[in-house]
């Protein structure tokens, strides 16, 4: 599985242009930084990944293991509520409906017109 998201991670770096866009959400590529409505979204360096990785599979449910392995690796150590803090928080930033939990399946991002 890691082995795929680094594809598709890879093959995202392949693209025209450098900005992923979901509705009014703009991410580049580039400089790390999210705008929603044109507005500077300030990201801390998990939720940039999570971010990104979300964006770069908008349709697909990304399941915890995979989303804590582009995190953190395949380190075991991690607290088990890590990732659903970063989630927790970027819900803060981009709306409550940003990132659907799929219960038994994992996450994945929400309908473009549900970012604030």
């Amino acid at each position: 599985m890691l082995a795929r998201l680094y594809s598709l991670q890879r093959r995202a770096n392949d693209r025209l242009t450098n900005i992923l866009s979901h509705g009014q959400l703009n991410y580049d590529l580039e400089q790390h930084k999210a705008q929603l409505n044109g507005e500077h979204i300030s990201l801390s360096r998990s939720e940039d990944l999570l971010l990104k990785t979300l964006l770069n599979n908008p349709q697909r449910i990304l399941s915890e293991n995979q989303l804590k392995n582009v995190l953190y690796g395949t380190y075991d150590d991690v607290s088990s509520n890590a990732l659903n803090v970063h989630i927790f928080n970027l819900r803060k930033k981009f709306g409550s409906k940003a990132i659907e939990t799929i219960r038994n399946f994992g996450f994945r991002l929400g309908p473009a017109e549900q970012f604030k």
